[in-house]
């Protein structure tokens, strides 16, 4: 077995640290950027709708009524993709399907 001297454990060590460390900053960048998990039919999807409804609409995207309503509640009110399909994009794998029908039966929209 070969014998190691100092400065070549030094350097090993140096690099596994390095190591360690990118794969943490990315990891850690990884959660920051898609916090819900990385899921491409979420984004995708309503960005169809929304590109339909643009052109339905002489280029303009849904707008809210208010700025503590979501945009995205006049695609429900449009019925594009059934409403139930497309409040399940919008609430997301982190919030609460039910909570969110009720909110927008009892309101008429969805709060951001």
């Amino acid at each position: 077995m070969p014998h190691l001297d100092v400065s070549s454990m030094k350097k090993a060590l140096w690099i596994s640290v390095v190591v360690v460390v990118v794969a943490g900053a990315a990891f850690g960048y990884h959660r920051y950027k898609y916090p819900y998990g990385s899921t491409h039919r979420c984004s995708k999807i309503p960005t169809d709708y929304l590109e339909e409804y643009a052109s339905i609409h002489d280029g303009s995207y849904p707008q809210p009524e208010r700025p503590d309503q979501l945009g995205l509640d006049r695609l429900l009110d449009a019925d594009f993709g059934g409403s139930d399909f497309l409040l399940e994009l919008v609430v997301g794998k982190a919030g609460d399907l039910s909570k969110a029908r009720q909110f927008y039966d009892q309101h008429g929209y969805l709060k951001p």
